[in-house]
């Protein structure tokens, strides 16, 4: 068991110390805040960070320590989220004062309200960053998430989780219904509703505060609406960062019968279980619930590339 974990081990100091070297030196293969439009792997993040929080326990397990904080280059604010407390001294020391760095081997997640946040791994480096970022007096006034207006039509083009402001029209709003959210035990609120312009129908789903904001037949501009997909058909989800306004009346939409207006209702099929095709089983991480790749369970030591506990 020593030899593995010592094997592991070093191989993480290893990793680390040649990112460190490329880190010294030219930082052009980083990406800045406003580069990202969606998930992503192994990825170099440069920036200017403008707030660290203090240790914090997790409210699941309070064995797991966290803390947060927030990177910017100007144009947009990311949420930062690391798992391992004494990365957070070597982050302050060195982006405390304002100064421009560069975290290496970080995984950018969509989060419970479906906003784009940064998780440091266990390899995860800092080092001092060339470029020069330009701030706002006003940090607040930076947009956390950039918004591209688009038509409904436009839609299915785009990345998951990539944020978009659209006018539309709501042709129909179902009653609200209580959901447990994947791999959490909060209990939340959606409501399923359709709405249309000129060009396409596409299904918007509001989650908490925003359920009940759309009236049937009004017109609305929604900003900062998150593009999700659901069988392979994207949709809109307005959460909390959203926000809706009512507009006159948009004119001309498209128009959909009453089975394509249907097709946004829940359906609930009863029926008896004649067989079972198949059985998975898998881990998962009894901190954060994220599941356990196949190859991490075949070594001795197991830890989640999620949350690193």
């Amino acid at each position: 068991v020593w030899k593995c974990v010592f094997s592991q081990s070093m191989m993480l100091a290893v990793k680390k110390k040649r990112l460190d070297e490329d880190l010294d030196g030219d930082d052009g293969c980083a990406v800045d805040p406003s580069d990202i439009t969606g998930p992503q792997s192994n990825v170099t993040i440069r920036g200017v960070v403008t707030d660290i929080s203090p240790i914090k326990e997790s409210k699941r397990d309070s064995r797991l320590k966290y803390f947060t904080g927030k990177i910017t280059d100007g144009k947009k604010t990311l949420r930062m989220v690391s798992f391992r407390p004494k990365f957070r001294d070597e982050l302050q020391n060195i982006a405390g004062a304002g100064q421009s760095v560069a975290i290496s081997e970080c995984e950018v997640k969509a989060s419970a309200s479906s906003a784009l946040e940064v998780i440091s791994s266990r390899a995860s480096g800092v080092k001092k960053c060339e470029k020069k970022f330009d701030l706002p007096d006003d940090l607040s006034k930076i947009d956390p998430e950039t918004a591209v207006s688009v038509k409904l039509e436009e839609l299915q083009g785009l990345c998951v989780n990539q944020v978009v402001n659209v006018k539309v029209k709501v042709c129909t709003v179902n009653d609200a219904e209580d959901v447990s959210h994947k791999g959490s035990w909060r209990q939340l609120t959606k409501q399923d509703c359709m709405v249309v312009d000129h060009s396409n129908a596409v299904r918007a789903v509001l989650w908490t505060t925003k359920v009940g904001c759309f009236e049937e037949g009004r017109s609305y501009e929604v900003k900062n609406a998150t593009v999700r997909v659901y069988n392979d058909i994207k949709y809109l989800s307005l959460s909390e960062k959203s926000e809706l306004m009512k507009i006159d009346d948009i004119g001309v939409v498209v128009q959909l019968d009453q089975s394509e207006l249907e097709t946004v209702n829940s359906v609930v099929l009863n029926g008896e279980i004649v067989s079972v095709v198949a059985v998975e089983e898998y881990r998962s991480c009894i901190s954060c619930g994220s599941k356990i790749k196949d190859e991490a369970v075949a070594s001795v030591t197991v830890v989640c590339t999620r949350c690193a506990a």
